[in-house]
């Protein structure tokens, strides 16, 4: 069986909720194929989703330093918002941007990530660029409120 069938089998078994069964069948396959981008970005994919995070993080790494792929470095910066890795996820976020500055979510997660280091200013200049574009965006909102609060404080 071609190893494309064999994978959206295995990933449909995973989406059917067989997910540490059919998170072996793939990793099985990927350690006979680790230079298959398409194959690593599924299995960081499923690492993530089962918290297996570090070797998540392996795969998506390896994915932007080889390939520059863009999909890894959104699921790897929110994998590091998660992880309260704020200026590892600001860094790659500003590398999505250069690469298309049009993301508004992109923007979104810049300006929460300012507000978490507390780089008050930036996060508002990044709120209002948003507000402008998206007006009744109520995260943004919120995210602008509390640079406001933390000014008072």
């Amino acid at each position: 069986m071609e190893i494309a069938n064999q994978i959206n089998i295995i990933l449909s078994e995973y989406a059917k909720g067989n997910k540490l069964s059919s998170y072996k069948k793939i990793i099985k396959i990927f350690k006979k194929n680790k230079e298959n981008e398409k194959l690593r970005f599924n299995v960081a994919v499923i690492e993530q989703d089962l918290d297996l995070n570090e070797n998540a993080i392996k795969n998506y790494r390896y994915l932007i330093e080889n390939h520059n792929h863009k999909k890894s470095m959104m699921n790897l910066y929110l994998l590091l918002i998660k992880e309260f890795q704020y200026n590892e996820a600001l860094q790659l976020i500003e590398k999505i941007l250069i690469i298309d500055n049009s993301l508004l979510n992109v923007w979104t997660d810049k300006a929460y990530v300012l507000y978490k280091i507390e780089n008050i200013e930036e996060s508002i200049k990044v709120c209002n660029f948003i507000l402008k574009n998206k007006t009744d965006d109520l995260y943004i909102q919120n995210i602008l409120a509390s640079c406001f609060l933390h000014k008072e404080l």
